[in-house]
């Protein structure tokens, strides 16, 4: 079924280009720079720790607090899509003493992986390294380094009752034989605990992408897929590329609370000014609407449009998402929007 799709007044979302650049500058300036990105198929996995979930190491720009003082230190996770056409994955970022720190991007929370998303930080030869990990719901607690536990809080952004911990280790703390050698930025080793401080269960599952991603880029036409996005109307504003997806699939597992994942990206310029475009579905059953994008507000005074962050702005289409992002202003943004137009084409999901 070809469903043609007029988006009403709306906006938003996460971190594209731009934000990449920054994170980019920030690894740079840091001691160490590691990326372990689980769910990602484009940049791949690596396992951390004899542990099943997806890491990801960076160094924000954020202090070095001390092990002692690490459950005191105030800190908030953020949780928002990111835009691998086929692939529902998501990113989140740290936010400390009101400051925002690094960021990760790693699969869907889905029931078989207690710890959804992990990102290290610091610099080793202080001695001290941070970890943050978002969890399930079910996840009370963390065997850290197989000596003690660290409780798991609900913290303001992450959704779904999905649960966070923060966690300082040092070059010094006591380790178990199995764990003395392990260098200090590999991070510790943690064990996922429910309230009873029973281990729960991981299940590694590497999930295959939803759909096949084809590029395009000028002089080419943009390729039919699965969705469609075209302008209408806005001097100025041109198409250089991008990627869709065909014959999409359901998500394999079983998502804990909403998932997402972009069927369409395509690049314009605006006067010269780099943006991007995309639609979001529903991961779980993409011909079914999608839930709520995590951690948007409205935009004051822009009814039916939805902004994070002030990177990216959204708005409904049909049952759908069409976010932006990059551009020089959220005003900008919001007059792009308003001139895209998404076509769905999708078939309801057997049973």
């Amino acid at each position: 079924m070809s469903v043609a799709v007029r988006p009403p007044v709306q906006p938003r979302d996460g971190v594209i280009k731009d934000a990449q650049q920054r994170r980019s500058k920030r690894r740079r300036r840091t001691t160490i720079t590691l990326l372990l990105l689980g769910g990602l198929g484009v940049l791949g996995w690596l396992l951390s720790g004899g542990s099943s979930r997806a890491v990801t190491s960076t160094s924000p720009n954020v202090p070095t607090v001390a092990a002692e003082h690490a459950e005191r230190a105030p800190f908030n996770v953020r949780l928002y899509p990111a835009f691998e056409v086929g692939q529902a994955s998501y990113c989140f970022a740290i936010e400390e003493r009101g400051v925002t720190g690094g960021s990760a991007c790693g699969a869907v929370p889905s029931s078989s992986m207690p710890l959804s998303m992990v990102q290290g930080y610091g610099e080793p030869h202080s001695g001290y390294w941070t970890t943050i990990v978002v969890t399930l719901p079910d996840v009370s607690s963390l065997l850290v380094n197989g000596s003690r536990r660290v409780s798991t809080r609900l913290v303001p952004g992450l959704p779904y009752g999905l649960r966070a911990a923060r966690i300082v280790t040092t070059r010094h703390e006591p380790l178990p034989p199995a764990l003395r050698h392990r260098a200090l930025e590999a991070g510790p080793s943690l064990v996922p605990l429910d309230a009873a401080g029973q281990q729960l269960p991981e299940h590694a599952v590497r999930t295959a992408q939803q759909a096949r991603a084809i590029r395009w880029s000028r002089p080419q036409h943009a390729p039919r897929g699965a969705c469609e996005l075209r302008s209408t109307g806005l001097s100025g504003l041109r198409a250089t590329g991008g990627e869709v997806a065909t014959a999409i699939e359901p998500f394999p597992g079983v998502i804990v609370g909403e998932g997402f994942m972009p069927c369409i990206e395509t690049r314009y310029r605006f006067n010269g000014e780099p943006v991007r475009a995309l639609v979001l579905l529903n991961a779980s059953d993409p011909a079914s609407p999608a839930g709520a994008l995590p951690n948007f507000r409205p935009v004051p005074g822009e009814d039916g449009y939805f902004t994070e962050g002030g990177e990216l702005t959204a708005t409904r289409a049909g049952n759908d998402w069409l976010v932006v992002g990059q551009g020089r202003t959220p005003t900008q943004r919001l007059e792009i929007l308003r001139h895209l137009r998404a076509a769905i084409r999708l078939r309801k999901a057997a049973g």
